[in-house]
């Protein structure tokens, strides 16, 4: 009998190990291992989304600035081509809201139309009225006595967003509003 029961035991394992894996088992795997591809999946597509985001904040944080650039430009350039005064070509009243970009030609008056579309052009951002644009950036000129012919000082605001968002204002206007600014106060040089 002690035979016939180490034999059968033999046999029983011999064959079991033979056998290989059982459905439930390959169905359980199967289900393991798509939860976990599904998940990493999951992880890397929320990681490129951050990714992209964050670049986009970069751009229009260097956006906003170079808004803030072009317009002391447009200042620097009047007092030295030799105008009276150096707000010359801004626009007269408060709050307009304005554009501009590197193609800015000197001399001539600021553009307040409101096409804030920024597309990218031979590796610079230029105004346009592209729906497509992924940036929009507005520039806002208050002086600091209401109007330009009076005015000793100005503060530019320059908002940039993306994702197609409208321009919130400078209060609300964080990363999570897809939105940057820049905003400095220029002095008069030159008469009134």
């Amino acid at each position: 009998m002690k035979n016939f029961f180490q034999k059968t035991k033999r046999k029983f394992f011999q064959r079991s190990a033979k056998a290989g894996f059982s459905f439930i088992e390959v169905i359980v795997s199967v289900f393991l291992l798509s939860f976990g591809l599904i998940v990493v999946i999951q992880l890397m597509s929320g990681n490129l989304e951050q990714t992209l985001d964050s670049r986009n904040q970069v751009i229009a944080v260097e956006l906003a600035q170079e808004g803030i650039e072009l317009v002391r430009n447009v200042r620097d350039s009047n007092w030295m081509s030799g105008a009276a005064d150096s707000f010359a070509n801004f626009p007269s009243g408060s709050e307009s809201d304005c554009r501009i970009d590197y193609k800015y030609t000197s001399g001539s008056s600021l553009p307040c139309d409101g096409d804030f579309n920024l597309t990218k052009s031979n590796g610079f951002y230029i105004s346009t009225v592209s729906s497509s644009a992924v940036f929009k950036r507005k520039i806002t000129i208050s002086y600091d006595t209401g109007s330009s012919s009076t005015a000793n000082s100005m503060t530019v605001t320059s908002i940039v967003t993306w994702g197609g968002l409208n321009f919130p204002s400078t209060t609300n206007c964080t990363t999570a509003t897809k939105c940057a600014y820049a905003q400095t106060t220029l002095t008069r040089w030159g008469g009134k």
